[in-house]
């Protein structure tokens, strides 16, 4: 298994034995950084969007009004744009404007008040795998900075991306947070033996599925 920003993957073989060899390992460690990498450039690229997307001149003319008709009508164009599940744009307040995507689960987190400033990325456990939001507040310029709201795009960990992640690595793939599987690609009646993976103190690292 490995760690990364509070998610946990986990890879596992069916048919993996006592006497794993050393490519297997090698192989599997392998897959791990792979995923690793395609996750971070995702979320690289969403973050990058959500920037470009809080900097439209039209988007903050119409959070600065405060106007949440105005703000839903390209909502949901913007979601396809940055290829997000969710995307929820907020005022200075944290008080939703436009909301477009599946889930509306995600509200209970964003930041309220108008001093979150910051750009941040979270993962939320969620019904349909592991939940990762990314929010970039929209800033007005020049001087003095004025704080606008926040673009919040949300995208989803779940057995799909698992199979797309298995078809890259050649690995089964389990995403897990809070000590749960919460997806795989391997099924939902594989989840609580790869749960003991995770289990803190527990020094397991080969699960035998049958």
């Amino acid at each position: 298994s490995v760690l990364s920003l509070g998610l946990a993957f986990v890879f596992a073989n069916s048919r993996m034995s006592r006497d794993v060899g050393t490519d297997l390992e090698q192989g599997l460690s392998d897959a791990a950084t792979m995923v690793d990498m395609h996750r971070e450039t995702r979320t690289e690229t969403v973050t990058r969007m959500a920037r470009l997307v809080a900097e439209l001149p039209t988007l903050q003319a119409a959070v600065d009004e405060d106007d949440p008709l105005t703000v839903q009508g390209p909502a949901e164009t913007i979601r396809q744009q940055v290829s997000a599940d969710l995307l929820i744009v907020t005022n200075a307040k944290g008080v939703v404007l436009a909301s477009a995507g599946r889930d509306s689960t995600a509200l209970s987190y964003l930041p309220k008040g108008p001093d979150e400033g910051e750009e941040f990325s979270t993962f939320l456990p969620h019904a349909r795998g592991v939940l990762e939001l990314v929010s970039v507040p929209i800033l007005k310029f020049p001087e003095p900075v004025k704080l606008l709201g926040r673009v919040n795009a949300g995208f989803f960990m779940d057995d799909t991306l698992a199979h797309q992640f298995k078809g890259l690595t050649d690995s089964e793939i389990a995403f897990a947070a809070g000590g749960k599987v919460l997806a795989s690609s391997l099924g939902r009646e594989s989840h609580a033996a790869l749960e003991g993976v995770l289990a803190p103190g527990v020094p397991v690292h080969r699960v035998v599925l049958v």
